[in-house]
């Protein structure tokens, strides 16, 4: 391990070099953490060769902290690079599908991603990719019940996390949804303007959703707006979100 990078609520992210073979270094990031038993073999399964999710090259487990060696993306966070760039409508209808492929192949391995946001993607600069990664609170289930004790990202998450404390991946397409809102507003905070405390009290509204960007084109709408459906039966499937952004991006 070479440099600090970052910091978060499931442990330190450095940057360092894997050597591979005897001429070859590969830059990596390692995530120093504490992990559940369950939850490292979802890691193995949840990275093998997804084009939209940061690269898992392998771990070291001493006792309860592990080690995570994962691909080093030189672009950082997509939250910073939507803050300090001016990105075209075009590249964020672009970023919108790249996530929607990274969160359709994590729910096809039955995981649910569980914080997703611009914060927990990285974008490949060179190639103009975005990757989610950040899998702190990811479970491999088709549903998990929260415990008491649990700190969410309350302004990210969908209605009935609130009332039920029950996840599920259709709350990943809420999240889904807040987070191609997020890419439509230089990554600004959802409900900047109210507390925790109110986002929860009011979440069930079906209006209370932050408002639209101009920038949004109406086919990004109408995906958005379904995601945010009160009814998780109501709300997309990965699977079509990521078909239609294809469609979409590949006629304008």
């Amino acid at each position: 391990m070479e440099q600090k990078i970052g910091e978060g609520a499931f442990g330190e992210v450095w940057r360092g070099t894997l050597r591979q073979f005897a001429t070859m270094c590969v830059p990596v990031a390692i995530k120093v953490t504490k992990m559940k038993e369950e939850n490292k073999a979802m890691m193995q399964e949840m990275h093998k060769e997804a084009r939209n999710i940061v690269a898992f090259h392998g771990m070291v487990i001493d006792n309860d902290n592990v080690m995570i060696v994962m691909e080093f993306v030189s672009g950082g966070g997509l939250d910073h690079h939507l803050k300090s760039r001016n990105v075209s409508v075009a590249d964020r209808c672009s970023f919108a599908f790249d996530v929607s492929l990274g969160l359709y192949y994590l729910h096809s391995k039955r995981c649910m991603h569980r914080d997703l946001a611009c914060r927990n993607c990285l974008i490949d600069t060179q190639k103009n990719i975005v990757k989610i990664s950040d899998f702190g609170l990811s479970k491999q289930a088709d549903k998990y019940k929260i415990q008491a004790h649990e700190r969410i990202p309350v302004k990210w998450q969908a209605p009935e996390v609130i009332s039920t404390y029950v996840y599920t991946r259709e709350c990943d397409v809420y999240s889904y949804g807040i987070l191609v809102w997020e890419i439509f507003n230089d990554a600004r905070m959802p409900f900047e303007e109210y507390s925790n405390k109110t986002v929860r009290r009011r979440l069930a509204e079906p209006k209370f959703r932050p408002p639209l960007s101009p920038l949004m084109p109406d086919e990004i709408r109408i995906i958005v707006g379904a995601c945010w459906c009160a009814n998780p039966e109501q709300r997309p499937v990965m699977k079509d979100v990521a078909w239609i952004l294809r469609k979409f991006i590949r006629h304008t």
